[in-house]
Formats: C-alpha cells, sequence, structure tokens
C-alpha cells in the first residue's frame, strides 16, 4: 500500500469538518461557497503549501467579519489532526495582517497559533515587508518562556527554510541571524537546539566562513553545543571542508591519516528505475598514531534529464580511530522515484569518501523501466 501524500489529508471529511468548525464560530461564514474552492483540477494538482493558501483564502472570501474577528475565529478552531495541516491559520494571517494597522494584532496571533502549528513559513511575509522591525520581534521571541516562540525565532530566519519564501536580507545581516543563535545555543529544549543547528546549515551553504566563526566562538567543550555543531556542520563535512574539518576534530594536514586499501563493490552494475535497489559494500583501511575522528562519505553523480549530472553525498561512516583500523560496511540505495528525486537513465558514478576526499568509484548503469 502507497503511503498517503501529505496534501491528500486535506481530504472531503477533513474540509467538510473544517467547514463545520468555521460555520461553529463565525455566522458570516458561507460553507457551501467555501467547499466549492475545493473542486476541479485545480485542486487536484496544488502543491501541499498551495492547499495550505487556498484554505486560508477560502476563509477569507467567505466570511464578513473584520480581520481582528477572523484571528478570534481561527484561535477557536478545534485541531483535529497534526496541527502541521492547521499551517493555514499562520497564512492568513501573513496574506492579510501584514499591514502597519495589523501589525500588533498579527504578532499576536502567531504567537498564538506556533503553539499549534509553526508560523515559520508566515514571518517571512513580515520579514520582507519590514525587516529590522520584525528582527526585533524574533530577538523578543529567543528570549520567550515558551518553546516554541523561541524554536520560532530560529526557525522563521533560516537562510534556506525549506518550503520559505526567501528573504535577501538574511544573507546580508547574518551577524543578526548569529546573535540569535548564540543566545539559543544552551537552551533546555532540544526541538529548539535543532532548529539552531539546521540555521547554521542552512548558513554553511552560502557562507561557510560564517560557520567557522561560530565553531571557534562557541567551541566544543559543551556537549549540547558540540551536538549543535556537528548537525549543524553536516554539508560542510561531507565535503571536507578543510578549517571546518580541523575544528570539529578530523584528521587534517595538522593529524594526517594514511587511507589504503580502499574498495567499492556492487553485485549488479545495472539497476532498472522504479524497480531494483542497488547494494553497494564499501571497505577502507585507516591509519593513525593519535585518536582521531573519520568520516565516511558516499558521492553520487546522478544523471539528470539534459544529461549532465549533480551530485549528492550520503552519510556512512563517523567514527574516531586510533591506529590501524579496517573500516567496512554497506548501503542500500533505491532507485525509486520519489517527489525530492526523480531518476533518469544512464551510467551513475559512486566514489567513497574518506574525510571528503576521493578514494574509489564504481559506475551503475541506470535503465528505464519497461
Amino acid at each position: 500500500m502507497s503511503m498517503k501524500k501529505l496534501k491528500d489529508h486535506y481530504d472531503e471529511p477533513f474540509l467538510q469538518q473544517l467547514a463545520e468548525d468555521f460555520s461553529q464560530f463565525d455566522n458570516t461564514f458561507k460553507k457551501n461557497n467555501f467547499l466549492k474552492c475545493f473542486e476541479g483540477e485545480q485542486w487536484e494538482e496544488q502543491t501541499l503549501r498551495e492547499r495550505m493558501i487556498t484554505i486560508a483564502k477560502g476563509y477569507h472570501d467567505n466570511s464578513d467579519l473584520s480581520y481582528e474577528q477572523s484571528i478570534t475565529v481561527l484561535d477557536q478552531l478545534p485541531i483535529r489532526i497534526d496541527g502541521f495541516y492547521y499551517i493555514f491559520l499562520n497564512d492568513y494571517v501573513s496574506l492579510y495582517g501584514c499591514s502597519k494597522e495589523q501589525w500588533s494584532a498579527s504578532m499576536k496571533a502567531m504567537e498564538k497559533f506556533t503553539k499549534k502549528n509553526s508560523a515559520e513559513f508566515a514571518i517571512r511575509t513580515f520579514l520582507t515587508y519590514d525587516f529590522k522591525k520584525t528582527m526585533k520581534q524574533m530577538e523578543k521571541w529567543s528570549k520567550s518562556k515558551n518553546e516554541h516562540l523561541r524554536r520560532l525565532s530560529s526557525e522563521g530566519i533560516r537562510p534556506r527554510l525549506p518550503w520559505g519564501k526567501q528573504v535577501e536580507d538574511l544573507f546580508t545581516h547574518t551577524d543578526k541571524i548569529v546573535a540569535i543563535l548564540s543566545r539559543l545555543k544552551n537552551d533546555e529544549s532540544l526541538y529548539v537546539r535543532r532548529s539552531v543547528a539546521n540555521n547554521i546549515n542552512d548558513l554553511a551553504k552560502d557562507i561557510p566562513e560564517t560557520v567557522v566563526e561560530i565553531i571557534e566562538e562557541w567551541g566544543m567543550d559543551n556537549p549540547e553545543v558540540a551536538w549543535i555543531l556537528q548537525h549543524g556542520t553536516r554539508t560542510l563535512r561531507k565535503h571536507g571542508h578543510p578549517e571546518v574539518m580541523k575544528l570539529m576534530g578530523y584528521a587534517c594536514e595538522d593529524v594526517p591519516i594514511k587511507v589504503s586499501k580502499a574498495t567499492l563493490k556492487v553485485c549488479e552494475k545495472k539497476a532498472v528505475i522504479n524497480k531494483d535497489t542497488s547494494i553497494l559494500n564499501y571497505k577502507v583501511t585507516v591509519q593513525s598514531d593519535s585518536e582521531i575522528k573519520v568520516k565516511l562519505g558516499l558521492a553520487v553523480e546522478f544523471v539528470k534529464a539534459n544529461k549532465t549530472t549533480s551530485k549528492k553525498i550520503f552519510h556512512l561512516k563517523d567514527q574516531k580511530i586510533i591506529g590501524k583500523v579496517v573500516l567496512e560496511g554497506c548501503k542500500k540505495y533505491s532507485w525509486l522515484d520519489l517527489s525530492t528525486r526523480i531518476h533518469y537513465p544512464g551510467k551513475h558514478r559512486f566514489t567513497l569518501l574518506v574525510n571528503g576526499k576521493e578514494t574509489t568509484s564504481i559506475t551503475i548503469t541506470v535503465n528505464p523501466c519497461e
């Protein structure tokens, strides 16, 4: 049985119940007109985020209440499934409350709604509208007693927030981001610390020198801070960034390791899209006179539709070694198409990486499913 798509949680029973809930708290609500918003091909073709926006717009267009009155209605809605699917509450705020006149009401609304579902997408509209004023609000939330608000203060300012609207000012005012992350690095909540780590990983993709400065300033002595830095530097470590590898305690020029007998094997060098799974076995000998960390990765050069390639690095193993050690294991790769990756026929190159450096490679020829 195939897994239900996230967007399909907005099915007829959910929408019917939602319409009933709106009607309970809003006597001006036009239920039948609202439900017509979800008919036809356009609704069927919409993505998850587009459906969330459609629900927010659908309520707005079928209610005669003022903005402040509507916010009160939205706040009273019962959360009948996972709160994630009620992100449209915050979408309503970003669509109809981003103005000087509604600013205070909108900030209070998001303070309430983000405790039910995250306002990380909605706040981007306000960051674009008035970056300075919104960042002051984020600083305030970073000091909140509520973990959802503290987490929002970090997640909402991620430079590369998935599904989030890009905010150019975040790339030019990274000092504002780092100030908030520094305040949250010792947060008692893992929920918050994980967001800090993901924010750092976003920074790493565009401004790695800023991440190097963060590591140097924060240090690795505190276990919780060390976890944040370990998680937040995952992209840079996959690629073997020299300064980061050194600061994080991996083998580098100052503490080199000897790499030998690297092998990468696969039983079948051919695969069929949406049918096969390739099992790759790797083995490499590493040696160091002193204790040092070693990271193994698997780089895959995927063939794209235009016959060029794009590289993706998968994590294999991360451990401390001393002396001569053999590191080995296997990696399964499914050729099933996903919403995040579509496979194309051609020769795909797989390379074993040791601390980001290439050792040995093999090629798997991928064919279309007949």
